[in-house]
């Protein structure tokens, strides 16, 4: 079962932070391949990505279920994709670490279902870590801009 856990620092305030992560469409905005969001719900959204999986190329459709929204630090959900056979189960956390300086931890944990979940799973570990990699450093850019406009 393919694990990530991937820490950054976004040099902003926690209610900065909060206010970017709190929409979802900021959130699929992000993801290498992005295609297209839906938010269905306050808990359920829908996010189309393409997906290189070495050598295939993949249009996933991930339902999105946030099961915690824990404000202003915790972002907890869970992950079925319609037309792949995985699931998964994630976390952001946030957490002040100095002046106008906030700790962002992401944790991401997959699992193949079915009769190809061993190959569903030996593709996805590299391209889950580059791609939570890419995703924070984005989102990490995308809140310190925030810092930057003026109110």
């Amino acid at each position: 079962m393919p694990e990530v856990h991937h820490v950054v620092k976004a040099e902003a305030d926690l209610p900065i932070v909060w206010n970017f992560v709190k929409d979802m469409g900021n959130w699929a905005a992000l993801m290498p391949g992005y295609q297209r969001f839906e938010q269905q719900n306050e808990s359920d959204s829908l996010w189309i990505v393409k997906v290189d999986l070495g050598p295939f190329t993949r249009v996933l459709e991930l339902q999105v279920h946030v099961t915690e929204w824990a404000e202003p630090t915790r972002v907890s959900f869970e992950v079925e994709c319609a037309n792949e056979p995985f699931i998964g189960s994630g976390a952001f956390v946030a957490e002040v670490i100095g002046a106008a300086t906030t700790q962002l931890v992401f944790d991401f944990t997959t699992q193949g279902t079915g009769m190809a979940a061993f190959m569903v799973e030996a593709l996805a570990k590299p391209v889950l870590n580059k791609g939570v990699k890419e995703f924070a450093g984005r989102m990490v850019e995308s809140i310190e801009a925030r810092m930057q406009t003026p109110a």
